[in-house]
């Protein structure tokens, strides 16, 4: 169940944050699954949310998901949207 604190724009944004600024990924690399549940549980966020925020992620054009891969494609949009390091 999605947490109604972090919801799935929220949770979108945890996603391209874990992307860009721990797992140091640039435009056109692959997000895989994996490594988001880590970021999640480390947060102490629901892992369950992931699907939400990746959906949310697509819907506004920062991910794309590439079947052949079984992984999503982290966009220039993307990339431009998360959020700066602290």
């Amino acid at each position: 169940m999605l947490d109604p604190i972090h919801g799935p724009a929220r949770t979108a944004r945890v996603i391209l944050k874990a992307a860009v600024q721990e797992l140091r990924l640039k435009a056109g690399d692959f997000v895989y699954e994996p490594p988001l549940r880590i970021a999640f549980k480390f947060r102490g966020l629901q892992v369950e949310d992931i699907w939400a925020g990746l959906e949310y992620a697509k819907a506004q054009g920062w991910l794309r998901f590439e079947p052949s891969a079984g992984a999503y494609t982290l966009t220039k949009a993307g990339f431009e949207a998360a959020p700066a390091p602290a």
